[in-house]
């Protein structure tokens, strides 16, 4: 480029970076704002430049084609119709060979972004309290203790009757004259009454029936317990459960991920092997327009799909929204990837500027201006980047709605019917039994 004229205004070429430069208007009549424009503004004022500020006519940061030239504003740069980027690129070993870069601006990594999961009416919460496998458990321990109660009842009434043949015991009585259906009822009505805590009207006799019992007595207890303590600390304390929270829950869980378009990420996903957590991605990919990433930022926290970009972007797109709508609609997945990453500011390759840059770099750095900037460009996001437990942060508790009882009023239905049905049955069998002995009746007379 050879020795810069102080007179010459520098043409820095720049796009939208969320955290990093903001552009808003329209053409020709441009706004650029941001830490960074703070930066450049700082530096070459004191270098005596003056700046004006280009877009690539492609709108996009810039992609390495086959034959070694660069698209987008980096193509700008290389082709030195700018002087350097107005906002921080990168630096990769494709970049390398092709651009000179500065002192790192800003280190970084990339994070995914997701909408805060919200506690929601469930009509089948009352079975929450156990996972599937402590009810399969349970309904298995009931299977086993009633055929247990049964085959002791029954063993009671045979070893009866063989020491005493030709009489009858209270408990040999109370079986209906060794009736297995009603043991079988006896030991399924003391199963399911005890373990839903009702009453049963019948008292097991004989040392080993009272300990079978007995112990089953126990166990419901402890099981009845626990399922009210659990049940009452989910209404009081609501617990949720993140969709995902590092890379490769994020691949499982399948969900859509927007990045920005001719981004690094983007490049490192499509060159990722397939076989990797990051080449699976590519499945799941929205490919989203720099100019587009508010309104896409907005549908993840409808839930439409995750939003992948630098963390220092990530954290002032929580910024803006807490400064809005004054509460946290969104959580960033607590161990990043691809970091840490130096972004910095490119020039064309043997550029005289890049050596005065940097020195006004490392002073600023040095001051902690840089992290001032930065910070001050998303001061906001602090309560969203809490980490995010299971329990339930916000202070507003979530009122009990008439979904979260349909479950329960299912299930009473559902007991109610069956009642119903044995009622009518045992109606059915008695009007049947009543005619069948008239009928005897009148067939001796």
């Amino acid at each position: 480029m050879g020795e810069l004229n102080a007179s010459r205004c520098l043409k820095l070429v720049s796009d939208q970076f969320i955290s990093v430069v903001h552009i808003s208007g329209t053409p020709g009549n441009y706004q650029y704002s941001g830490p960074l424009v703070t930066i450049l503004d700082i530096i070459l004022h004191h270098l005596g430049f003056c700046y004006e500020f280009l877009r690539a006519s492609d709108r996009s940061y810039g992609l390495l084609r086959p034959n070694g030239s660069w698209s987008g504003l980096l193509g700008m740069v290389q082709r030195r119709e700018a002087d350097l980027t107005g906002t921080v690129i990168a630096i990769t070993a494709e970049g390398l060979p092709a651009f000179d870069f500065s002192e790192p601006v800003l280190i970084s990594e990339y994070n995914v972004i997701n909408a805060r999961p919200v506690v929601t009416p469930n009509m089948v919460g009352f079975i929450r309290p156990y996972t599937p496998m402590a009810w399969a458990l349970l309904l298995l321990s009931s299977v086993i203790v009633s055929a247990a109660i049964l085959l002791v009842l029954r063993s009671h009434v045979i070893m009866q009757t063989m020491d005493r043949p030709g009489s009858l015991s209270y408990e040999k009585e109370e079986e209906n004259n060794n009736s297995w259906l009603r043991s079988a009822e006896r030991s399924s009505l003391w199963t399911w009454s005890s373990l839903l805590s009702h009453s049963v009207p019948w008292e097991p006799l004989g040392s080993s029936a009272r300990l079978l019992t007995g112990l089953w007595l126990l166990e419901t207890l402890i099981l009845s317990s626990v399922y009210r303590s659990n049940l009452k600390a989910m209404l009081i304390i609501p617990k949720v459960r993140l969709p995902f929270d590092n890379l490769e829950e994020l691949v499982e869980s399948g969900t859509t991920l927007a990045i920005s378009k001719d981004s690094t990420l983007q490049t490192l996903i499509m060159n990722a092997e397939s076989n990797t957590s990051l080449g699976r991605l590519k499945k799941s990919l929205l490919i989203v327009h720099p100019d587009h990433a508010f309104r896409f930022i907005e549908d993840i926290y409808k839930g439409k799909w995750a939003g992948g970009a630098f963390t220092t972007s990530l954290k002032a797109a929580f910024h803006l929204d807490f400064s809005v709508m004054g509460k946290c609609r969104g959580y960033m997945m607590s161990r990043g990837f691809f970091g840490p990453a130096s972004l910095s500011l490119a020039f064309a390759k043997r550029s005289p500027l890049i050596g005065k840059v940097n020195k006004d770099i490392i002073t600023l750095r040095e001051a902690g201006i840089l992290d001032h900037l930065f910070s001050q460009a998303s001061f906001n996001a602090t309560e969203c980047l809490k980490p995010v437990t299971t329990k339930l942060t916000t202070t507003k508790e979530r009122p009990l709605e008439l979904l979260d009882f349909y479950g329960v009023f299912s299930l009473y239905m559902a007991g109610i019917l069956v009642a119903l049905l044995m009622f009518l049955l045992e109606v059915a069998c008695g009007l049947k039994k009543k005619t069948g002995t008239r009928r005897a009746g009148v067939a001796r007379q």
